[in-house]
């Protein structure tokens, strides 16, 4: 992952102005060879109506085209926790964490995870 990506992960996170939220980057296959990523965002700050949090992610993410967003609320996660924490568990294998104000990255196991400070640190992770 260059570090591009990662200051582009977070300038996108910025332009949502969201402040409590937990942000995970990760890429599918095992590398981060690729200059593209996934963005998965929950946040109760986004907006419950999924058409307008589609409209808001899409506005913000079109200026961001190395990533893909996927924005939860963090009650969307809760009613469907038990799927959630295996896809989560699942990514968590090739991802950094960039911030988790909901403790969720945390109780699924971090093997492979790199911590936001980490990955800032090296050019590539």
């Amino acid at each position: 992952m260059s570090k591009e990506l990662l200051h582009n992960a977070k300038e996108l996170i910025n332009d949502l102005r969201i402040k409590k939220y937990s942000a995970i980057l990760y890429q599918h296959g095992g590398s981060w060879d690729d200059d593209e990523a996934d963005l998965l965002i929950i946040s109760e700050e986004l907006p419950s109506n999924t058409e307008r949090r589609q409209v808001l992610i899409y506005d913000v993410s079109y200026n961001y085209l190395d990533i893909e967003v996927i924005g939860w609320t963090y009650d969307e996660y809760k009613k469907r926790r038990k799927k959630a924490e295996a896809f989560i568990h699942k990514i968590l294998q090739n991802a950094i964490i960039i911030k988790d104000d909901y403790e969720i990255f945390g109780k699924n196991g971090r093997n492979g995870v790199k911590e936001l400070a980490e990955a800032e640190a090296g050019a590539n992770v």
